[in-house]
């Protein structure tokens, strides 16, 4: 795809062989040093492709009358270059279809760097032209997180490291999340968990419900011990 520096090439080579005198060509050519009275001019381009473009010429070139005899030669010369901008941006507008526009064209008096060198030529006469292009497509804005707004707290998120021993814990028991295993369940004093129950090779019944309960237990082989008199049946010894 053409950049804005091909596009003024090709239309400073075109429009410098037509309106200066002798019809000189434009080439591109080595780089070389200017003199520290040369002079400039600079485009500041917006739109699809935004930025600077300068173009400083060798100060010997206002030696020659090659805008015109009688002519402010500075002054010439920086209308015929807003010229070839302005036809850059028109050319780059049907090569690519990027809109552009010349927001200001203004004096320089040079560039620390460039990009470009070109020569022009007139006869046995040559000028040194440099050219430096910051023409760039305008770089996206890059979303920013949402800021909190002043004076409001943000949502509180749970710590990670405090919800994993919890979730550890509830794994452990066999139990869902949020179910506790409740009471646990002790047999009386000097009776072990393992002789809850009694043999019924004889029982008293302590109580009418108990007698009943006896009765249905007289199928079993064993009988829990709170079910009948404690001085007429012995806890099962503990295995």
């Amino acid at each position: 795809m053409k950049s804005y520096l091909d596009c003024w090439t090709g239309a400073a080579t075109a429009l410098f062989s037509q309106a200066l005198a002798g019809e000189p060509e434009l080439a591109e050519s080595l780089p070389k040093p200017l003199a520290p009275d040369s002079f400039g001019f600079v485009a500041n381009i917006t739109g699809d492709l935004a930025g600077r473009f300068a173009v400083v010429l060798d100060a010997t070139v206002l030696d020659t009358p090659l805008v015109g005899e009688g002519m402010d030669q500075k002054a010439g010369w920086g209308e015929l270059l807003r010229e070839v901008a302005e036809s850059a941006v028109g050319e780059l507008l049907a090569a690519t279809g990027k809109k552009c526009r010349i927001e200001s064209f203004e004096a320089t008096p040079g560039e620390a760097k460039i990009s470009r060198a070109f020569q022009l030529k007139a006869g046995d006469k040559a000028w040194t032209i440099l050219v430096r292009d910051e023409v760039r497509a305008p770089q996206a804005v890059k979303a920013e997180p949402a800021k909190a707004e002043p004076g409001k707290a943000e949502p509180l998120k749970p710590d990670p490291a405090e919800a994993q021993p919890a979730a550890s814990s509830a794994a452990g028991s066999g139990m869902g999340p949020g179910i506790s295993p409740g009471p646990s369940i002790s047999p009386g004093p000097g009776i072990s968990p393992a002789s809850s129950c009694c043999s019924i090779s004889s029982w008293t019944p302590r109580s009418a419900s108990a007698a009943a309960r006896c009765r249905w237990a007289r199928f079993s082989t064993l009988v829990p011990a709170t079910w009948c008199s404690s001085t007429a049946i012995l806890p099962t010894p503990s295995t």
